[in-house]
């Protein structure tokens, strides 16, 4: 079949061509609008050693708190941060359907760690991802290492607060 086929054969049947298409785009369209709006706030935390003495010191506390980060941030989504979330905020749900909207990245080569929580409640959204912050902070240092004066070896400092998304992210239409 050459080119010149093809045109005529798909200007005989542009209907059969066309039609599929259009619908195909309003089903797409209408699935998407018919889906509840979801809205992501995100809050990010500054991890410091509170050792050092030498410039040696500090690179291996630096190199430590980047190896710890994944654990730490790992934290955020487990029940012991999201159960004080919860009672907290009065929340009707489990920390495991909490957990499958918080989300904790570390970003590589830093020590910031971005927490991102999605609702269909903007302010929800962001109310739950500085709670999470505030307890998951706590539980960091909590779990780090004492120095010898008893203060935690690491601290977690929340230096970006969430803050209502003004537009959904999902869904994309």
């Amino acid at each position: 079949m050459t080119l010149a086929e093809f045109v005529a054969l798909a200007r005989k049947r542009w209907v059969m061509i066309l039609v599929p298409m259009v619908l195909l785009t309003v089903a797409s369209y209408a699935m998407a609008a018919s889906q509840t709006p979801m809205y992501r706030s995100t809050s990010s935390s500054y991890f410091s050693l509170a050792i050092g003495d030498s410039a040696s010191d500090i690179f291996q506390g630096s190199n430590y708190t980047q190896q710890q980060l994944g654990s730490f941030a790992r934290l955020a989504t487990e029940p012991v941060v999201l159960n004080e979330v919860i009672d907290e905020l009065g929340l009707d749900e489990s920390a495991k359907s909490l957990g499958r909207r918080v989300s904790a990245t570390a970003s590589p080569e830093t020590v910031i760690v971005d927490i991102a929580v999605t609702d269909s409640d903007p302010d929800r959204a962001a109310a739950i991802a500085n709670t999470v912050t505030k307890k998951w902070t706590a539980a960091v240092r909590q779990l780090s290492p004492e120095l010898p004066n008893g203060q935690p070896s690491v601290t977690a400092t929340d230096i970006s607060p969430a803050t209502p998304s003004s537009y959904a992210f999902s869904p994309n239409t």
